[in-house]
C-alpha cells in the first residue's frame, strides 16, 4: 500500500501557481511540487514548516524547496515576507542573515530563535507565499528559461530541469545547474529523441556532480539523493513524458503514489 495518495486539490499552493496559468498547466506544476516535496522533506504536502541545520555546511535549510542561510534564499524568503507583511517577527534576524548569507557562511550563531520564528510563521498565509514566490523566481521560472534555451518542451523534461535548479541552483560553482548541462553536445536527431538523449546525458553528469560535488560539505548528503536521479531515469524509460498520474515512486524506503 502506498504511503501517500492524494487528491490533487489537496497539494495546491497557496499563492502563484494559480497566477502562471498562461504559461503552464498549474495541474502538472502542483504534481511536480509535490513529487519535489517527497525528494525535499518525505511527503508530498508541502513544509513550509520545516527547519533544521543538516550539517552540510549551508547553515539552516528550510522551507517548502530547501532554502538556506548560507546560499542566502532563506533570506530572500524573510525579505519577500517583510515586503507582504513589514511587522513580522523574523524580520529582526535580517541583519544577521545578510552576514550569513554575504559569506555563506555555515555558521548559525545569532540565528538562535530562527528554528521556533520560523515554524511559528509558516502557520501565516503571507509567509506561505513568501516561499512560493521566491521559488518561482529563484528555481521554476529560471527552470523554465534553460528548457527554452535547451529546447526541452515535455512535461518530463521540465520536472527533470525543474528538480535539478532546486538542488543545484543557478550559480556557477562547479556543483551547479549550468554545470550539469554545459558539457552536454546535443544529438542532431528527431525532437522528441534528442530531447530524452539529452535528458540522458543531463542525468548522467547530475549523478557525477552528486556523487562527488566540489562542496565537500554536501558530500554526504547528495550522495543519498542520487535515488531522485533514478527516479528520474525511470520516468524516461517509461516514457512517460506526460508526466501522466498515478505516478509511483519510492525514496529512502518509502513507497508514494502522486495522482
Amino acid at each position: 500500500m502506498f504511503k501517500y495518495a492524494l487528491a490533487l486539490y489537496l497539494l495546491v499552493s497557496t499563492a502563484s501557481i494559480g497566477e502562471i496559468t498562461d504559461e503552464f498547466d498549474p495541474v502538472l506544476r502542483t504534481r511536480m511540487d509535490a513529487m519535489i516535496s517527497v525528494f525535499e522533506n518525505d511527503t508530498p504536502i508541502l513544509q513550509y514548516g520545516y527547519i533544521e541545520d543538516i550539517h552540510d555546511e549551508r547553515g539552516f535549510t528550510a522551507g517548502r524547496a530547501g532554502f538556506t542561510t548560507a546560499s542566502g534564499d532563506l533570506l530572500q524568503v524573510v525579505e519577500k515576507y517583510t515586503e507582504l507583511k513589514p511587522r513580522n517577527s523574523l524580520t529582526r534576524l535580517i541583519p544577521r542573515l545578510k552576514e550569513i548569507a554575504r559569506t555563506s557562511s555555515p555558521f548559525t550563531t545569532g540565528l538562535e530563535a530562527l528554528p521556533a520564528l520560523w515554524k511559528l510563521s509558516a502557520q501565516d498565509p503571507d509567509f506561505r507565499k513568501a516561499q512560493d514566490e521566491i521559488v518561482d523566481e529563484d528555481y521554476f521560472f529560471p527552470a523554465l528559461e534553460m528548457a527554452k534555451k535547451y529546447n526541452i518542451k515535455t512535461p518530463l523534461g521540465i520536472f527533470i530541469f525543474y528538480d535539478a535548479m532546486i538542488q543545484h541552483g543557478d550559480g556557477d560553482d562547479a556543483d551547479s545547474f549550468d554545470s550539469i548541462a554545459r558539457t552536454i553536445i546535443e544529438p542532431n536527431i528527431e525532437p522528441l529523441q534528442r530531447e530524452e538523449k539529452f535528458l540522458r546525458l543531463f542525468l548522467q553528469s547530475r549523478e557525477k556532480i552528486l556523487s562527488n560535488p566540489s562542496n565537500q560539505g554536501t558530500r554526504e548528503n547528495w550522495k543519498e539523493s542520487i535515488i531522485r536521479v533514478k527516479i528520474l531515469e525511470r520516468l524516461l524509460d517509461e516514457q512517460n513524458f506526460q508526466l501522466k498520474p498515478p505516478i509511483e515512486i519510492n525514496v529512502y524506503g518509502e513507497d508514494y503514489e502522486i495522482l
